[in-house]
Parts: structure tokens; C-alpha cells; sequence
């Protein structure tokens, strides 16, 4: 008897865990995949090694790091699909109000020091600590989300909350405009 069938989504956890990588890795590179995905993958290694350019033991290797890290989602039956919100870098701000917890402060920042967009921050606040990315001292938590020739810095006041549906938006529309360290440009 075969088993049951079973689907992937990616889970908020892995933003936080695999983005804030700066290396290549197998396991990174799976959950980029399955986080570009508008719909959930049935769990199977040959098309997922098919489809990623990987080998299928390599597949399952990464799929038990990705589960065991709690990067992804298992279901029986096809989730709904996550509705992403098209639009480019002009929505950075929307994901960071979505992500925000009442009272937060977020901030995204190139690693040259431009604020991208930012939630609760006024204009001072924005341009001192977009100039401080990478080095806070402490002022706030700083996220290093590494992109195929990118760094950006999520910033936030209190921890970020990893279980949040909008870490996953946040995270695509970072994934397809910067590109992917796996893949490269996602643009094209």
C-alpha cells in the first residue's frame, strides 16, 4: 500500500531561519523554492530534484532539515493558497504594518544605509538607524537577510514574531526582487 499523499508549503519560521543565512545551502535553496511557490508542493523528491536541479537524496535531506527546523508546512490535503500581494518593492511597507505587533518598531535597510520602508519610525529615527544597519549596537534586533548580491536589514524594537503569515510575503517579495543566493536573479 502506497502512502497517503502529503503537501509542502513553506512556514514563517524559515524566513528568519534560511534568509538570514549568507551561504549557500542545500536546505536554502529548497525553501527558496518552495517559498516562491504561489500553491503547495506535493511531497515528492523526484519532481522536487527535477524541478530544483538537486538530487533527489540531497531533496530528502533538506526536506528533514526544513521540517525538523520548522520551516515548512506538512498537510494531507492541499492547503488553501497563501494569496501573495503583487506588486513589487512599492508593498514593503504594507508587509511591514502586517507584520508589525502593536506598538513594534520595524525598519528595512539597505546595507548602504537606505531606509527602504518602516513602521512606527519617524523620518530621524529612519535615517539614524538605516545609517547604523549591520551595527546597532543593540539599539534594535537586526535581521541580516542575505539575496543573491544583497544584504538587507529588517530591524525591529522587540523581537519579531516567527510565526507570522506575513514574514512569508515579506520574504517572497525580497526573494523576487533581489534574487536568490541558489538561483540568482529572479527578475528575468
Amino acid at each position: 500500500m502506497s502512502p497517503a499523499p502529503s503537501w509542502l508549503s513553506a512556514h514563517p519560521v524559515g524566513v528568519l531561519t534560511w534568509l538570514l543565512q549568507a551561504g549557500f545551502s542545500q536546505e536554502r535553496a529548497l525553501f527558496e523554492y518552495l517559498l516562491l511557490r504561489d500553491n503547495a508542493t506535493r511531497t515528492d523528491a523526484q519532481s522536487l530534484a527535477q524541478s530544483t536541479g538537486q538530487n533527489p537524496s540531497t531533496v530528502v535531506r533538506a526536506l528533514f532539515a526544513l521540517v525538523r527546523t520548522e520551516s515548512l508546512s506538512v498537510h494531507v490535503e492541499p492547503p488553501a493558497p497563501f494569496v501573495y500581494r503583487k506588486g513589487g518593492l512599492t508593498y514593503l511597507q504594507a508587509d511591514l504594518l502586517d507584520l508589525a505587533q502593536p506598538g513594534q518598531k520595524l525598519l528595512l535597510a539597505s546595507r548602504e544605509g537606505f531606509c527602504l520602508a518602516s513602521v512606527g519610525c519617524t523620518r530621524y529615527e529612519e535615517a539614524v538607524l538605516a545609517a547604523s544597519a549591520g551595527n546597532a549596537g543593540g539599539a534594535m534586533h537586526d535581521h541580516a537577510l542575505h539575496f543573491a548580491n544583497h544584504r538587507i536589514h529588517l530591524m525591529a524594537s522587540r523581537p519579531i514574531d516567527g510565526r507570522n503569515p506575513a514574514l512569508l510575503q515579506l520574504g517572497r517579495r525580497l526573494l523576487v526582487f533581489y534574487g536568490s543566493l541558489a538561483y540568482g536573479d529572479m527578475q528575468s
